[in-house]
């Protein structure tokens, strides 16, 4: 895992940080800190490189240049140096120089090599920590599962969601929106795993597993446009299909703000839980309509006695004249309360199916409140359709 130099500035310890050149590069990756204060520096290059370890790609690097403070030409050769070997960029501690020479910043700007200048009061041992527990906060599930549940289960508010989510991912932007992806029918958790790390290869994505769900974030500096979310969903689409993985889906609405992190995660949870129910692979959060509401009743025993209190004068009528008064209800909730289309998918001739609706009306006791009724049979079919497809309750 990695975390870019962007993120990076984002991070307590680099508070008093600016960017003196190559700006253009912040997105670089840092894999790893290293402080490069040595006497002997340039290094030859004929002896520095990847076979000892010296340099790695992705090595974000802190010094105060103490040992070239005085020469321009040592100053700019170790910094093509250090591009030459893919390192992330550079953070000069502002001890010994207050100026970074022009020919320095031309050069970085031109090859987009970030150039960080930091107040000399900042200790080595913070930067390197903050990188670090950043980058291994990322590697670490089990931080990544407190964190989540601190989110989700926690009584936290504005700025302090705002700061566990930027340890869950220092690359948040102001407008986010989220993916609850859950595998199914009991793949290996090898295969999670590599969807994980195809999914985070995207840089329109930071992905993390939570339990037995997947959640990708996607994260813009500017608000989402009904394009960018076809867009930013068409891709995540593709990278689940390509490891053919039998899946569903719950994607979350666009919110702003990172205050707003745990709606964005328990409405894709709750969308992605609606697929089974709804039959639908994929499930847009925005769509769910009256089930948002059912979705955030944590007393469940209520809704149950709700959905029996409300069907229980039609059942018993059903049991007692062997007839089909609820299932009549649910093809006509289904059918948009067409009289006709209902009579065509139950076979029965519309006077039949007139009648009976006459009736449901009557055991609901709103025979003379058109609200009232088209209220009570439409969450009657929510609950039907919640509970049949969970298998909770058998009709």
């Amino acid at each position: 895992m990695f975390i870019t130099v962007e993120d990076a500035l984002k991070l307590p310890s680099f508070s008093t940080a600016s960017v003196i050149a190559g700006a253009k590069g912040l997105n670089r990756r840092i894999y790893r800190v290293s402080v490069v204060e040595c006497p002997e520096f340039p290094i030859d290059v004929s002896i520095a490189g990847r076979n000892n370890l010296l340099f790695m790609d992705g090595d974000f690097l802190i010094t105060s240049f103490y040992a070239i403070k005085d020469s321009i030409g040592d100053m700019l050769e170790t910094i093509k140096l250090y591009n030459q070997f893919n390192s992330s960029g550079i953070c000069i501690v502002r001890r010994y120089i207050e100026e970074i020479p022009q020919e320095v910043i031309d050069y970085a700007n031109e090859n987009a090599y970030p150039v960080l200048f930091i107040s000399k009061e900042v200790a080595y041992a913070s930067m390197i920590s903050d990188i670090m527990r950043s980058i291994y906060g990322q590697y670490n599930q089990q931080a990544v599962f407190e964190l989540m549940d601190k989110i989700l289960s926690g009584s936290y508010h504005g700025d302090e969601l705002k700061k566990l989510a930027y340890s869950l991912y220092s690359g948040f932007k102001n407008h986010i929106m989220a993916f609850c992806i859950k595998i199914l029918k009991d793949e290996d958790v090898k295969h999670g795993n590599y969807l994980i790390r195809r999914i985070n290869s995207n840089q329109l994505f930071y992905c993390v597993r939570y339990y037995d769900k997947i959640i990708a974030f996607s994260t813009q500096a500017k608000k989402f446009k009904d394009s960018l979310k076809d867009s930013i969903k068409n891709e995540i689409t593709e990278i689940i299909d390509a490891c053919k993985l039998d899946y569903c889906m719950g994607i979350s609405g666009p919110y702003n703000g990172l205050h707003n992190i745990k709606k964005v995660i328990e409405s894709a949870i709750d969308a992605c839980d609606m697929s089974g129910i709804l039959e639908q692979k994929i499930v847009n959060y925005e769509d769910i309509g009256m089930y948002k509401l059912i979705m955030k009743v944590k007393d469940k025993d209520f809704l149950l006695e709700l959905f029996e209190g409300l069907i229980k004068p039609i059942t018993e009528y059903d049991r007692k004249n062997n007839s089909n008064l609820l299932e009549t209800l649910i093809c006509f909730v289904k059918n948009d309360a067409s009289i006709n289309n209902t009579a065509k998918e139950l076979y029965q001739h519309s006077n039949t199916i007139r009648y009976r609706v006459d009736k449901i009306r009557e055991l609901l006791g709103v025979k003379d409140n058109n609200i009232k009724f088209y209220e009570d049979i439409n969450m009657i079919y929510k609950l039907y359709i919640m509970y049949n497809r969970e298998e909770k309750l058998l009709i």
